[in-house]
């Protein structure tokens, strides 16, 4: 295994620092997941077996794509280490998708080879795609030449397609190159893990942009990757005791996450060997980060922004002495391998270079919408502050009109997410028909909720005109599996909620 890296062309190729780290440490540990554990080396000998089997079993070549359903885990990085391996692209889908949704995403993503547990989509017709089980592979032999796999590969060769949730619309797929990745992968680990060795805690599945953080940057100074498992991601009690007891050093995840761990986890900050915690992916109300700051006084906090066609663009690091709950804080600079302007008139946030994705797939063609001189437009909203911070300012497609009026929906749900009571908000606008467009509010509470009190906070906080005029109270705001707020579902929920308490159908 010697000197492996040295055969994948160039640095770009984003396992080139993984077979370094394999060669300097390869009886450290690098994944744990229950109770498998395997050290660089191990990982490894598994990985290149496996990309051995795509090729010689499978007929696997070059820009071949591979569609994972094999749910977080070891099993699940195996596969998309080996499909990169042998020049391949990795598809992780979430193996919870409705069957309408997989079958549109397999049409549009055309696969080689589809990668899966036995039992999941049993009863779902795959026979007109090459399907393999896991444990077959894992099982599998095969004589190969080492020598097949070493594969140069250009920094804009394709690795991954990541598919969006699809929550308001139709899923789209994600095309990214080797560069793309890897310049936010390296990026981080030179910022977030170059000062000890680290222990991640993976929370987020692989079809969401915040695991190349795990994936890719974990191996850059020799960290380990341990998975959480699913019972315990969804008991912040058993996340305490993991993070004890593995001695977990860096988290990345959703704010929505880490606010059902602050509230309900029975933190004490004395027994944990946290170093830093990072979140992305939504707006983290700032009296619930202000919280979590104060509960860990020596741990770091990151704010990382950008969509998924550019992953992190901008990075700003929590200053615990200028938290204000009034203020939402900073997304603060630009990353260096980020390109940015701000357009004129509407402050969208204008993209381009290396971290930016080649385009969206559709039904086998990957098309960049970019403008003629390249910017990718995000329909994100920015603002720079007069001491160079960037501020998150909302999306323009979340800016409704309702009576002519221009209303921003993350100004009311900021609001409302303030008011002592309120742990998250969503709001939405419910189409009725002529002229009855109603603007409602989902409340996310945990005690008892005095409705016509937060009502009157709002008042006092909102225009007329933004003030929700149907609002419901829950105990659970619906998100999707990424842990972000499932808008389709928030507004199914809220229409029905409508219709039964006014006893109509629209």
């Amino acid at each position: 295994m010697s000197k492996l890296h040295s055969n994948l062309g160039n640095n770009c190729h984003l396992l080139v620092n993984f077979l370094r780290s394999v060669e300097e440490t390869p009886n450290e540990i690098f994944v744990k997941d229950g109770l498998e554990q395997f050290t660089y080396k191990q990982f490894a000998t598994f990985m290149i077996k496996m990309a051995g089997i795509f090729i010689g079993k499978y007929c696997v070549k070059p820009g071949a794509r591979i569609v994972i359903l094999l749910g977080r885990g070891w099993q699940s990085l195996l596969t998309v280490y080996a499909t990169l391996y042998c020049g391949g692209l990795y598809i992780p889908l979430d193996s919870t998708l409705p069957m309408d949704r997989l079958e549109y995403i397999l049409e549009d993503s055309k696969p080689t080879l589809i990668i899966k547990k036995q039992n999941f989509f049993a009863s779902f017709d795959l026979a007109q795609y090459q399907v393999i089980d896991f444990d077959t592979i894992a099982c599998d032999d095969i004589n190969f030449s080492q020598g097949q796999l070493m594969l140069a590969h250009h920094p804009q060769h394709y690795s991954a397609v990541l598919y969006t949730s699809g929550s308001t619309g139709k899923p789209k797929g994600i095309v990214l190159t080797h560069l793309a990745i890897k310049s936010f992968a390296d990026w981080a680990g030179n910022l977030f893990l170059k000062d000890a060795k680290h222990t991640i805690a993976s929370i987020t599945p692989a079809y969401f942009d915040l695991s190349t953080f795990d994936y890719f940057s974990s191996f850059q100074f020799h960290a380990t990757i341990k998975f959480v498992p699913d019972k315990v991601k969804s008991s912040p009690y058993m996340l305490t005791d993991f993070i004890i007891n593995e001695a977990v050093s860096i988290i990345y995840t959703v704010p929505s996450f880490l606010i059902y761990w602050l509230k309900r986890g029975n933190i004490n900050p004395s027994q944990l060997n946290l170093k830093r915690v990072l979140f992305a992916g939504e707006v983290f109300p700032v009296k619930h980060l202000k919280n979590l700051v104060d509960l860990l006084p020596t741990v770091e906090f990151y704010n990382l922004f950008g969509p998924t066609e550019t992953n992190v663009c901008f990075y700003h690091k929590v200053n615990r002495q200028q938290l204000n709950v009034n203020e939402e804080i900073p997304i603060g600079v630009p990353v260096p391998h980020a390109k940015i302007k701000l357009a004129d008139k509407t402050n969208e946030l204008l993209v381009k270079g290396d971290c930016l994705f080649t385009g969206y797939l559709a039904s086998g063609r990957i098309n960049l919408p970019t403008d003629n001189d390249g910017w990718f437009h995000t329909h994100d909203k920015l603002t720079q502050s007069s001491c160079g911070f960037y501020h998150y300012n909302g999306r323009l497609d979340r800016i409704i009109k309702l009576y002519g009026h221009r209303i921003d929906l993350l100004e009311i749900e900021s609001i409302a997410t303030n008011y002592d009571d309120v742990v998250l908000s969503v709001a939405d606008l419910l189409i009725n028909g002529a002229n009855e467009n109603k603007l409602a509010l989902l409340v996310h509470v945990e005690d008892a909720f005095d409705k016509a009190a937060f009502f009157s906070y709002l008042k006092k906080k909102l225009v007329r005109v933004c003030l929700p005029q149907f609002i419901v109270n829950t105990n659970k705001i619906p998100l999707l599996p990424n842990g972000k707020v499932d808008y389709r579902t928030v507004q199914i929920y809220l229409r029905n909620s409508y219709e039964k308490q006014f006893n109509r159908v629209s």
